[in-house]
C-alpha cells in the first residue's frame, strides 16, 4: 500500500506480514489438524479475517459514502456544541449516555480517523478492522465446514463474507456493524 503522497507503506506492509504469517501457523498447527485454538490464536484468526475482508477496492468503493456521512454528521455535532449553552451541551450529553448502544469500555473512531478512510480505504480500513471490527467478532464461535462433493467450495477474489444480523438483538452492546456469520474459505475443502 502506499500513503497520500506516494510513499509506500512499509508500516502497514509489515503489520500484514506478520497478521499472515500468525494466521498461517494457526492454519498448518491447529486447523488443518482440526485442534481448538488458543484466546490468543482465536485473537489473531480473527485479526486475519478482518484485514481480509478490507483489502479489497470494492471494499473502500463501498464504504464512501456512508464514512462522508459519518463525517458530515459528526462535524454538524461538533459544531453545534461550539455554539450551543452550557445547559444545552448538558442536555445533549445526558440524552446520549441514556441512549448509548456502547457499553462504557467500546473504543470510538475518532472524526480524524473517519476522514482518513475515504481517502486510503485500504491502510485506514486496517486499522479500523484491527482496532474495531476484530474484538466485536472475537465473541461468535467458529465452525470450520468440510467439503464433500468433488468440487468443493467456491472461491473468489472476496475472500470473506460477511451476513449482518437480520433481527438485531435489543441490547445496549449491540453495533450494527457487528456481524453475525462470517464465511471464509481456508482452501476448496475446508471454510470457516
Amino acid at each position: 500500500s502506499y500513503s497520500e503522497d506516494g510513499e509506500r507503506n512499509i508500516d502497514t506492509e509489515e503489520k500484514l506480514s506478520a497478521i499472515e504469517s500468525n494466521f498461517s501457523k494457526i492454519r498448518d498447527n491447529r486447523i488443518n489438524k482440526e485442534e481448538l485454538l488458543t484466546k490468543d490464536e482465536y485473537g489473531q484468526l480473527c485479526d486475519f479475517i478482518m484485514t481480509m475482508s478490507v483489502r479489497t477496492p470494492k471494499f473502500g468503493d463501498h464504504f464512501k459514502h456512508p464514512i462522508q456521512q459519518m463525517i458530515d454528521h459528526a462535524k454538524f455535532q461538533y459544531d453545534w456544541l461550539k455554539q450551543a449553552s452550557p445547559l444545552e451541551r448538558d442536555n445533549a450529553r445526558k440524552q446520549h449516555t441514556n441512549s448509548s448502544n456502547y457499553p462504557p469500555s467500546t473504543t470510538r473512531t475518532t472524526i480524524l480517523e473517519l476522514e482518513t478512510l475515504p481517502a486510503q480505504p485500504y491502510p485506514s480500513g486496517i486499522d479500523h478492522a484491527l482496532k474495531v471490527r476484530s474484538p466485536a467478532i472475537q465473541r461468535l464461535p467458529m465452525v470450520i465446514f468440510k467439503a464433500n462433493s468433488a468440487n468443493g467450495f467456491i472461491t473468489s477474489d472476496h475472500p470473506v463474507v460477511i451476513f449482518p444480523y437480520l433481527n438485531p438483538p435489543e441490547s445496549k452492546n449491540f453495533d450494527i456493524l457487528t456481524p453475525e456469520i462470517i464465511y471464509m474459505p481456508l482452501n476448496p475443502r475446508k471454510a470457516i
